[in-house]
C-alpha cells in the first residue's frame, strides 16, 4: 500500500518535535499539512481515519501561537510501522523544512490517554533583557515610590510576588471586535525569576474551558503597554507541555499560590 492509503494501525506513538526560529511564523494549519507530507516523503506509514475522505491519525497538541518558538512540541500518531527513535528521527528530519526537527519518539501503551486528555501544562520562558521589560521596569519606579530605587532583579521579584499574591486578575482580550474577559492570575500556575539566565518561566494551565497567553501574564506583571505586547509575543518560547495532578479547582489554591510565591528566587 502506499503511504497515503489507509492502513492497519497497531502501533501508537508520540513524538517530540520543536518549531524553531526560521519557521516559527508557520500557522497551526500549515502545520498541520507540513507533517503529513513529511510523513509520506519519509516513507513512514501513517494511520487513517474510515469513510469517503480518510484522514491522517495526528493528534496535535495545543496550538502553538504565531510568532511562538516551541522546542518541544508533541503530536500523538497511529502507524503500521515497528519504528526505533533513531530510524524515525533520521527519517523524518531528513525531509522537513529548516527549522522543523523531531527530537523523539516513544511508542504508547494501550489504553493511553490522548495528548487532549493528558496534557495540561505548558511552560514558556521569555528574556528579561527586552528593552520593552526594560521601559516597563522604568514606569513601575515612576508611579510607585517604594519601587523607585530597586535594582532590576529585586523589582523583578517584587512585581512577580505582587501578582501570585492577587485572588484574581482580569483582563479584556478583544479578537475581531469581540471582547472577552480573561483571568489570568487564574491560568498562571507558576511564575519565577531566573536570575542566572536573566528570564521569566512562566508556567500556564491548558484547558478546554480556557486558558491564558504568556504575553498576557508578562503584561499583568509589569504593566505591558499594547505596543510592548505585540513586541515581545515574537520572543517567547514554549519549552514544554506536559502533564501535572489537578488540584480539583479550577482556580489556584491558597496553598498553591504560597508554593508559587516561593519559587520567585
Amino acid at each position: 500500500k502506499s503511504a497515503t492509503s489507509p492502513v492497519a494501525t497497531p502501533f501508537r506513538y508520540r513524538a517530540t518535535f520543536a518549531k524553531g526560529e526560521q519557521v516559527k511564523y508557520l500557522s497551526h494549519l500549515d502545520l498541520t499539512r507540513t507533517l503529513p507530507r513529511a510523513f509520506r516523503r519519509a516513507k513512514i506509514r501513517l494511520g487513517y481515519s474510515q469513510g469517503f475522505h480518510p484522514m491522517p491519525l495526528i493528534q496535535y497538541g495545543p496550538a502553538l501561537g504565531v510568532g511562538t518558538v516551541g522546542e518541544n512540541e508533541l503530536i500523538d500518531f497511529d502507524s503500521a510501522d515497528s519504528l526505533d527513535e533513531n530510524t524515525f528521527v533520521e527519517r523524518i528530519n531528513a525531509v522537513l523544512p529548516e527549522g522543523l526537527r523531531f527530537n523523539s519518539i516513544e511508542r504508547l501503551t494501550v489504553g493511553a490517554q490522548s495528548l487532549i486528555k493528558e496534557v495540561n501544562r505548558a511552560q514558556y520562558s521569555v528574556s528579561v533583557d527586552a528593552s520593552e521589560i526594560g521601559a516597563a521596569l522604568q514606569r513601575n519606579r515612576a508611579v510607585r515610590p517604594e519601587l523607585a530605587t530597586a535594582e532590576d532583579d529585586e523589582l523583578h521579584r517584587r512585581l512577580i510576588r505582587d501578582f501570585l499574591a492577587r485572588e484574581s486578575c482580569l483582563i479584556q482580550r478583544v479578537r475581531k471586535d469581540k471582547r472577552q474577559t480573561v483571568d489570568v492570575r487564574r491560568y498562571t500556575r507558576r511564575l519565577r525569576y531566573q536570575s542566572e539566565l536573566r528570564s521569566l518561566e512562566i508556567v500556564t494551565e491548558v484547558s478546554p474551558n480556557g486558558g491564558v497567553k504568556p504575553i498576557e501574564v508578562l503584561a499583568a506583571v509589569y504593566g505591558l503597554e499594547a505596543g510592548e505586547m505585540l513586541a515581545l509575543s515574537s520572543r517567547v518560547r514554549r519549552m514544554r507541555l506536559f502533564a501535572e495532578p489537578q488540584s480539583g479547582s479550577a482556580a489556584p489554591s491558597s496553598q498553591e499560590r504560597t508554593a508559587a510565591r516561593s519559587s520567585v528566587q
